[in-house]
């Protein structure tokens, strides 16, 4: 996530069509946030401030599962964005979007061990909790130790 002024807005990580579209829609913005990840590259706060941008129909699909966005921020949202990554943003609440696609993430994260694992969905709950534990929310997974996992599962007699 990068903050660039008008001048240099064509160096930011978007296409010229979504550089010129949002131009075109703000033409009087001097700052601009410039938010993009793939599978590797990027942060939680990419995907966030991308969900921003698709919000306001300056976002745009790339290669590897990624997205590239760019928001119009005028003096103060810039400062605030500067000092607090997640700050509300004309209305739309970063901080709970934030928590909002941590939760997607690790339940797909689950499903996706559930259905691996051939578990039964009872035990959603636990992996759930394991995963929060001992996973970290990368860009459009979680990143976790899938030998920890197997061990705590056979600990609880999830998994033989």
């Amino acid at each position: 996530m990068k903050i660039f002024d008008r001048k240099n807005l064509y160096r930011a990580t978007a296409s010229v069509d979504l550089v010129e579209a949002a131009l075109s829609q703000y033409p009087d913005v001097k700052h601009w946030l410039n938010a993009s990840y793939t599978d590797y590259g990027g942060s939680p706060l990419d995907v966030v401030w991308c969900r921003v941008g698709r919000e306001i129909g300056l976002c745009e699909d790339t290669i590897h599962n990624g997205e590239n966005a760019l928001i119009p921020l005028t003096e103060i949202e810039k400062q605030q964005i500067e000092e607090y990554p997640l700050t509300e943003y004309r209305g739309i609440d970063t901080e709970e979007l934030y928590a909002m696609l941590e939760g997607e993430t690790f339940s797909e994260a689950t499903q996706y061990i559930l259905d691996d694992l051939d578990i039964d969905q009872t035990h959603y709950p636990t992996i759930y909790d394991t995963l929060l534990d001992i996973g970290t929310w990368e860009t459009t997974y979680i990143d976790y130790d899938y030998d920890e996992l197997i061990n705590k599962l056979k600990q609880w007699r999830i998994l033989s």
